[in-house]
């Protein structure tokens, strides 16, 4: 795709209210563009009752149809997923500060009971608590499909003990109602098995639903790209200012391509031991694939402590 991944085709132009971060086009750097997306219509599906989860090791974390087994390649850049279940954990979720104003919003499946997604995604008046509705769908590609996939309700959500500022930490998870169930269109990514990794110079792959230009329209279909990860120092994560972005944040880079508008939340993965593996959580950026100035991240590593010890109930 020409500059990001695509979110909700129809999507209303409607911003979270985060303060100055979510403003018009950006010239002052200090005011950075969060990546959640307004929406108007919602994947044609219903809730459903789930059943029981098939048990596995680390829920089976990291595969997919063209991923079946360690050192099986993916080939995604910058177009729409293909097959269609390739990234079988990404979800979409949809938050809605009133029975009028819904957002949406990338996220990841961690195992069968949490999902991970940006906080800016779920705060309202500031508290990520106050919101009345929270849903995550879980097996969509087209998001006027409606087969194979799963609707649940996210009963609680959780920020870290590392507090929001407007760009860092941007970070939070969801638990959810009912158990996912997994399928051939619904895997868990992995998380990193090492800490102290940095990822720079690794190949990634963001994808998400989100707008495919700055400030444009989104498609129904989900897409994804590949970036570059970079050193903290790198001149296109440096761009941001003259103060190195905290190692809690992740720049992550390719010329003419990045994530965007209605991506928030979503997932940055690489292949980790043959698995694809959850490093980054799609958080802001200087509009959408501007020369010189990477995507921003929230950094898997920094929280894994606190996110391994939420989600150890909802392992299979």
């Amino acid at each position: 795709m020409l500059v990001s991944l695509a979110a909700l085709a129809s999507a209303a132009s409607i911003s979270l209210d985060i303060g100055d971060t979510n403003t018009a086009h950006l010239t002052d750097l200090t005011q950075l563009e969060p990546r959640n997306l307004g929406m108007e219509d919602i994947p044609l599906v219903q809730p459903r009752q789930l059943a029981q989860t098939k048990s596995a090791d680390n829920c089976g974390c990291g595969y997919s149809v063209v991923n079946p087994a360690p050192g099986t390649e993916r080939i995604v850049g910058g177009k729409e997923i293909d097959p269609p279940n390739s990234a079988p954990y990404q979800a979409l979720i949809q938050a809605c500060v009133s029975e009028t104003t819904c957002y949406s919003c990338g996220a990841t499946l961690l195992n069968k009971r949490y999902a991970v997604t940006a906080y800016h995604c779920l705060e309202s008046t500031g508290l990520i608590t106050s919101l009345p509705s929270v849903t995550v769908y879980l097996g969509l590609w087209d998001k006027r499909g409606k087969e194979g996939v799963q609707t649940i309700e996210v009963d609680r959500v959780m920020a870290s003990n590392r507090p929001y500022n407007g760009k860092d930490n941007d970070i939070a998870l969801l638990h959810l109602s009912e158990d996912a169930v997994f399928t051939d269109k619904i895997v868990p990514a992995c998380l990193p098995s090492d800490a102290s990794k940095t990822y720079a110079g690794e190949l990634a792959t963001v994808s998400g639903w989100g707008t495919t230009s700055y400030q444009g329209y989104g498609s129904r279909i989900l897409k994804a790209t590949n970036v570059t990860i970079t050193e903290q120092d790198d001149p296109t994560c440096a761009a941001y200012g003259p103060i190195t972005l905290p190692m809690s944040q992740m720049c992550a880079y390719a010329e003419g391509t990045d994530s965007c508008q209605g991506d928030s939340g979503g997932p940055l993965v690489v292949k980790e031991n043959g698995r694809w593996t959850l490093v980054g959580v799609v958080s802001y950026g200087h509009g959408c694939a501007t020369p010189g100035y990477a995507g921003v991240y929230a950094r898997v590593t920094t929280f894994l402590d606190w996110i391994k010890s939420e989600i150890a109930d909802g392992w299979c």
